[in-house]
């Protein structure tokens, strides 16, 4: 496999790790494990909301440019339905957490606590599969594909 496309892989896994991370931190908030719902809590929603975009946003943005196209590349058309299935998840991930940032950002709360539960359970349920996707089928079939056969001795 290419230096560029480990280097690729190994950036998207990155992403994932600081999205489950972020999303826990969500969930944390509006569950009331990082405390009250005081003065601070609707500003650490908000800035929780506008980190996952951020790594959502620019996710997608590599998937896109490198990634799909890598993968309808090294990968049959067995693997169109999963391929599919991600770039579907990164849009409607993107939406909602713009969706989610534009309703807490407003002055009266857009949102009720309970509505924001609902929705960060959904993201969260929403990330963990578009990860599972890419780390459990794609990335190897990507990996499998794109790594040339060796050469064994006296064949």
């Amino acid at each position: 496999m290419s230096n560029e496309l480990v280097d690729l892989i190994q950036t998207l896994e990155q992403d994932h790790r600081r999205l489950v991370s972020e999303v826990r931190d969500l969930e944390q908030w509006v569950t009331g494990k990082k405390g009250s719902t005081g003065p601070t809590f609707w500003s650490r929603v908000v800035e929780t909301l506008d980190r996952i975009r951020t790594i959502v946003k620019s996710h997608g943005e590599l998937e896109t440019a490198k990634l799909f196209p890598a993968l309808r590349e090294a990968t049959r058309e067995d693997s169109d339905w999963q391929l599919g299935m991600t770039e579907m998840q990164d849009e409607l991930i993107l939406k909602e957490v713009g969706r989610l940032c534009d309703l807490v950002s407003r002055t009266p709360m857009g949102i009720s606590l309970p509505e924001l539960k609902e929705s960060a359970t959904h993201l969260a349920r929403w990330i963990t599969e578009h990860v599972t996707i890419e780390e459990k089928f794609l990335f190897p079939k990507i990996s499998k594909r794109a790594t040339p056969p060796r050469n064994t001795p006296g064949g």
